[in-house]
């Protein structure tokens, strides 16, 4: 019996922790600040190939 309350516990423990990771991810500036790392990454990369200067990843960052 005991082990079946724990069970249910650790159910119920996880459901919660998932439901806090999914309405974390859907916060605005959560998925704002995904959007501006993967355009950092993806600038960082065409600069280490040589596709970007120096110069153009900072007018590309900071343009709005």
């Amino acid at each position: 019996m005991s082990k079946q309350i724990l069970q249910l516990v650790m159910e119920d423990a996880i459901d919660d922790w998932l439901l806090r990771q999914i309405h974390w991810l859907r916060k605005e500036d959560t998925v704002a600040q995904g959007i501006r790392w993967l355009q950092d990454v993806r600038l960082f990369k065409l600069f280490l190939l040589g596709h970007y200067m120096p110069t153009q990843i900072n007018e590309a960052l900071y343009a709005n």
